[in-house]
């Protein structure tokens, strides 16, 4: 699948989008279990990003000390 088509397609899945899309079929009771599980929706997704970004940092963060650490041994020969 094209990157294009993969991102028409999540876009198509994303629950804001299918709020605007349907937002005329919807009751106020409906509109607002929908809107409020958008934006759980939305926050989880911005916290698993949080939390790879995090990661990623401590992987580098580990594996900067370990460059200096051999930097070190090798400059005490």
């Amino acid at each position: 699948m094209t990157p294009k088509r993969t991102y028409r397609k999540t876009a198509q899945q994303d629950p804001i989008r299918l709020v605007k899309r349907y937002l005329k079929h919807l009751t106020f009771d409906e509109l607002g279990t929908v809107i409020a599980w958008a934006e759980r929706y939305r926050k989880e997704k911005i916290g698993n990003e949080e939390l790879q970004l995090i990661k990623q940092k401590e992987q580098l963060e580990q594996k900067l000390k370990e460059l200096k650490e051999m930097d070190e041994k090798m400059n005490d020969f």
